[in-house]
């Protein structure tokens, strides 16, 4: 879970780094900026590996592996193109812009759909008959 929480505070933080360089003119703010929001994608993504390779069974992995890439580089390019289609129309700056906070918006959401789903769910590798505190405890040490 730490990975996807680093990969979408950075990937949010990145993308409005970027567009704030790109605001200010500053091409070394640009640079540092487009490379955090790099790091955010990386960690965003072995999150999300993270999150679904146990799920499948050994011999399922390929398929599942071949699928995430797909979807991945479909995510990545469509958006891509269709940026590339409303320059003419938009500009490139507002077109960048409207794309940075689109990313913005939806690394925010994964961040906060991360953290909603964290707190909801029941704790990890602790069966329910052990979820008694140490208070409940016997004291079976107290003698010694």
């Amino acid at each position: 879970m730490a990975a996807r929480l680093l990969g979408c505070t950075a990937l949010a933080a990145g993308s409005l780094g970027t567009l704030a360089a790109l605001a200010l003119h500053s091409v070394p703010l640009f640079f540092a900026t487009t490379a955090i929001a790099g790091l955010g994608f990386g960690a965003s993504f072995l999150g999300a590996l993270n999150l679904v390779v146990p799920l499948a069974a050994p011999g399922e992995r390929a398929e599942l592996f071949a699928s995430l890439y797909v979807v991945n580089y479909l995510a990545m390019s469509a958006p891509a193109v269709a940026a590339g289609l409303a320059v003419p129309h938009l500009g490139l700056l507002r077109t960048a812009t409207v794309y940075g906070l689109a990313v913005t918006v939806l690394a925010l959401a994964a961040l906060a759909t991360t953290l909603l789903r964290h707190r909801s769910a029941p704790p990890r590798n602790r069966p329910a008959s052990t979820a008694s505190t140490a208070a409940d405890a016997p004291a079976e040490h107290a003698s010694s």
